[in-house]
């Protein structure tokens, strides 16, 4: 592959920057299956990748998966994944905003779950699951100490634990209902908590085909706790809610919606980054948008 990256000052044609590049990247994956017993699976895979940046990494993945009951599956999963940092990250450089960093390794993560589904009759699925994520060497936007610029840097190892539980409930007449909880906690190999990253994390979705010919409408709930940000304070948690109404009814080939995104007019914020001058960037409060989609 051929990746060529400008920046272009039309002011100031002799700043301009160009940096031409080129790699390779391949990979092959296999993956096989066991029937241990009749009620008992295991799956085994590895993936096997090689780029012109990082060398040759292995990723292997493994599945036990018990049907314990017609209604009720549980499953033990392990898998590891690997990204090399792509062009931007490793070679972008305009001696104004960013450096490059071509010492730049690829990050990995390690996951581990256990799973638990059951069906109570036909129309409600449960859902829990218990997790731990161990990522290595995360590429995160740091600050270079020669330059004082931006740059992207292999970052400590995270490691972050949690539980999420949800459901999904159906009825005849059309309606929906999905709700998840997660409640996790990140950290990095210090101890000290990780930015912008929630402890506990809700959504609630209802959908229902209304009255009216075609319509149908949906509403949503999304929950954010408290976050840490840049400066070491703590940003506030927030709800916000946005309501949907669509419909394909009204011509042949039309899509037509309308969306009212924050409802309520809550006011939040979400955590900056290193390189932006807030500690803190609000949000937008309530909007509407009507979208009109044709097929031809």
């Amino acid at each position: 592959m051929r990746v060529d990256q400008y920046f272009v000052n039309f002011v100031n044609p002799a700043s301009n920057v160009a940096i031409p590049g080129s790699g390779f990247r391949w990979g092959a994956y296999a993956q096989d299956e066991w029937r241990v017993a009749d009620n008992l699976v295991a799956t085994l895979g590895l993936r096997l990748d090689r780029n012109n940046i990082v060398g040759t990494t292995y990723s292997p993945r493994a599945a036990l998966i018990w049907s314990a009951s017609p209604a009720t599956t549980l499953k033990a999963l392990y898998g590891r994944a690997h990204r090399a940092p792509n062009a931007f990250e490793r070679d972008y450089a305009d001696g104004l905003a960013q450096v490059a960093n071509t010492t730049l390794t690829g990050e990995s993560v390690d996951t581990l779950e256990l799973v638990a589904d059951h069906r109570i009759g036909s129309d409600l699925a449960l859902r829990g699951s218990l997790y731990q994520w161990k990522m290595r060497n995360l590429i995160t936007l740091g600050i270079d100490s020669a330059s004082g610029l931006a740059q992207y840097q292999s970052g400590e190892r995270v490691t972050a634990r949690g539980l999420e539980l949800s459901a999904d409930k159906t009825w005849n007449a059309g309606a929906r209902l999905r709700a998840r909880l997660s409640l996790q906690h990140a950290a990095q190999a210090n101890g000290a908590g990780l930015r912008n990253s929630p402890k506990i994390l809700g959504k609630v979705n209802l959908s229902t085909p209304l009255r009216f010919v075609g319509w149908r409408a949906g509403y949503e709930l999304h929950y954010d706790s408290q976050r840490l940000s840049v400066d070491g304070t703590r940003l506030g948690g927030f709800a916000v809610s946005n309501l949907h109404l669509s419909t394909e009814a009204l011509a042949r080939s039309l899509e037509l919606s309308i969306s009212v995104r924050n409802l309520l007019d809550k006011r939040y914020a979400h955590p900056a980054a290193d390189t932006n001058w807030q500690n803190a960037l609000d949000q937008d409060g309530r909007s509407v948008q009507v979208k009109a989609v044709y097929h031809f």
